[in-house]
């Protein structure tokens, strides 16, 4: 970590010594997150080991190498492998996606999203064909969702 960024996450001085620098992380981050220890014990870990991280940047002193703004750019992705940098994977799309995840052995759960568009189908339709294709057959009961509401849109 840089120790200029550190230094103004933690609020000290660059050149700070290491009691100054334990006394301002325990007055300013300590006490507040101690009241969050028991609602989210994970992520208080986290931002202590961050603090840990930062204090010892700080107190190392040292700058980071970083290239020349000229050699920053990266333009050989194929050599390093980067594919997904070249085809990212949408987030969000117009297709149907339809996936199956066993719960727990033995039991069939279904579960369907469906768009503003489609409340003209009743839960009694849904689960029909949820339960009509079955659990192995997901994207054909989709599909039939979609033709059904589309068929019953104004």
């Amino acid at each position: 970590a840089d120790p200029a960024i550190a230094a103004r996450l933690l609020g000290v001085e660059e050149h700070c010594e290491a009691k100054a620098i334990k006394k301002v992380v325990e007055n300013n981050f300590h006490r507040p997150l101690s009241r969050l220890q028991t609602a989210c014990p994970r992520d208080v870990e986290r931002a202590l080991r961050t603090l840990d991280v930062a204090e010892e940047a700080v107190l190392r002193g040292t700058t980071l190498w970083v290239p020349a703004p000229a050699d920053e750019a990266l333009r050989v992705t194929r050599a390093l492998g980067c594919k997904d940098l070249k085809t990212p994977t949408a987030l969000l799309s117009a297709g149907l996606s339809a996936e199956v995840v066993e719960l727990e052995p033995g039991t069939c759960v279904g579960i369907a999203l469906l768009p503003n568009s489609l409340s003209s189908l009743g839960d009694a339709e849904v689960a029909r064909q949820l339960a009509r294709h079955g659990p192995h057959r997901p994207r054909a009961a989709a599909l039939r969702l979609a033709l059904e509401g589309s068929d019953r849109a104004p």
